[in-house]
């Protein structure tokens, strides 16, 4: 979805993680488990995402991001003053930015307050509400990537949405689509 977005990701593919690895392998490796995995392209030279460079992020990607985020309830790319995990890298030298980790997408515990108090880019959200033009760009990007969405659920690793013996695990993509569909509701795009 961030891809079709339009987002700066690294390159990315389904990977697997061969059951003798864990079992033979260091044991700081045997929580990542086996199976399928969401693998990124390792990116050189960068860095984590700290406040000081938060500034220095083009205006268009900030707001790309907290409408992002917001739109698939991913409320794990925080970072303050204060720190936190912004989950972004930064390339200093171009001054690009890498978006990762989207683990945290589609949370049922999304809470707005929190997001618009810790997310790296939430003062960029009140930009987006003031921008006349910007809304209905934003909307049909969504529409755009909402289009890939089936088949991106189809294409995913059955075992992602299963946690054991049948039992469904956190990506329902049924609620996951409802909750994309919130970008129709005026409230959405409310000031904060």
């Amino acid at each position: 979805m961030a891809a079709a977005f339009n987002l700066p990701v690294a390159p990315f593919c389904v990977g697997e993680v061969d059951p003798n690895l864990i079992r033979y392998g260091p044991p700081e490796l045997a929580d990542l488990g086996s199976g399928y995995v969401f693998a990124s392209q390792v990116v050189d030279n960068v860095l984590e995402l700290a406040w000081s460079h938060v500034g220095a992020v083009g205006v268009t990607t900030r707001r790309d991001l907290v409408v992002f985020d917001y739109w698939v309830h991913n409320q794990d790319r925080t970072l303050t003053e204060l720190g936190g995990n912004p989950n972004l890298l930064w390339e200093p030298t171009g001054k690009d930015l890498i978006v990762i980790d989207h683990n945290q997408a589609f949370d049922d515990t999304f809470d707005n307050t929190t997001f618009f108090q810790t997310h790296v880019f939430a003062q960029s959200w009140n930009d987006v509400y003031q921008d006349f033009f910007d809304r209905p760009r934003y909307e049909h990007r969504m529409r755009v990537a909402l289009e890939r969405f089936e088949d991106v659920c189809d294409r995913m690793p059955e075992s992602w949405l299963i946690v054991d013996d049948g039992v469904p695990g956190g990506l329902q993509p049924d609620h996951a689509r409802a909750m994309l569909m919130e970008f129709s509701q005026d409230n959405f795009w409310d000031q904060r």
